[in-house]
């Protein structure tokens, strides 16, 4: 992803889902599917997903092999998700790096 390129959180939260259930299945992601991820957690309607993964569309992250497929993820989207893989793992060593220096 360029470093100019830049995500809402729902956009975030969304793409991770999409990038999570095609790792399963390998097959492309419905709306459906990715609105029973957040059903029970911040309630966004398949049609709010829908709108989400248009402008992930557009971003170039994921991408529709025909018009009544759900979306799959880019090479684009994957190193967007590995990235945050990295993140996180650099977070949690300065937190323990922390946490050790308080002990």
């Amino acid at each position: 992803m360029a470093p100019e390129t830049r995500i809402s959180p729902r956009e975030r939260l969304v793409l991770n889902s999409i990038v999570e259930h095609y790792i399963e299945t390998g097959e492309p992601v419905s709306s459906q599917s990715v609105a029973r991820d957040f059903a029970s957690r911040n309630g966004m309607s398949a049609a709010t997903i829908r709108n989400v993964m248009a402008t992930l569309a557009e971003s170039g992250l994921v991408e529709q092999p025909h018009t009544s497929a759900g979306r799959i993820p880019t090479a684009q989207a994957f190193r967007f998700y590995v990235e945050q893989l990295g993140m996180v793992g650099r977070l949690l060593l300065e937190l323990l790096a922390g946490l050790r220096a308080a002990i």
